[in-house]
């Protein structure tokens, strides 16, 4: 509501929802490339303690 005010037109409201639309698209691609490259980094740490976990069973160590 801080955007839109009572004198504006047709055309000035539609800018500014679509200028909004956009911003959050933006915002929503960000988040999931984020929580992409969590999920990569959490994949390759597990894989990692899973590697480490291997190779202690393997020499006789805990």
């Amino acid at each position: 509501m801080d955007y839109i005010k009572p004198e504006m037109t047709h055309d000035e409201i539609v800018t500014i929802i679509k200028n909004m639309k956009a911003d959050y698209e933006d915002r929503v691609d960000d988040h999931i490339i984020k929580s992409a490259e969590i999920s990569k980094a959490r994949r390759d740490i597990s894989r990692r303690i899973r590697e480490l976990t291997e190779e202690d069973k393997a020499n006789g160590t805990r």
